[in-house]
């Protein structure tokens, strides 16, 4: 990942038909707010360690993915 991306507070990733989120977003250590809206993302298709980020504080995606992302989230944390 180049220094440049590193830096990447904010990503748009809406209406790209995507049914997966790339793992290596994760490795964005800045990342706040990721948009994920109107693709065919599915539970499976969110990497897990994207909770972990420390400054991601805003998910933004169609509704099934955003239940399915905060059951992910708290099974994490609350029932580990």
């Amino acid at each position: 990942m180049t220094a440049i991306l590193s830096y990447q507070e904010h990503l748009a990733l809406v209406h790209n038909n995507l049914r997966d989120i790339h793992p290596d977003v994760t490795q964005l250590p800045n990342l706040r707010v990721i948009n994920c809206g109107h693709n065919r993302l599915k539970n499976t298709g969110v990497p897990g360690d994207l909770f972990n980020l420390e400054d991601l504080s805003v998910v933004v995606s169609l509704f099934k993915c955003i239940f399915g992302m905060l059951l992910l989230f708290f099974w994490q944390f609350h029932w580990q």
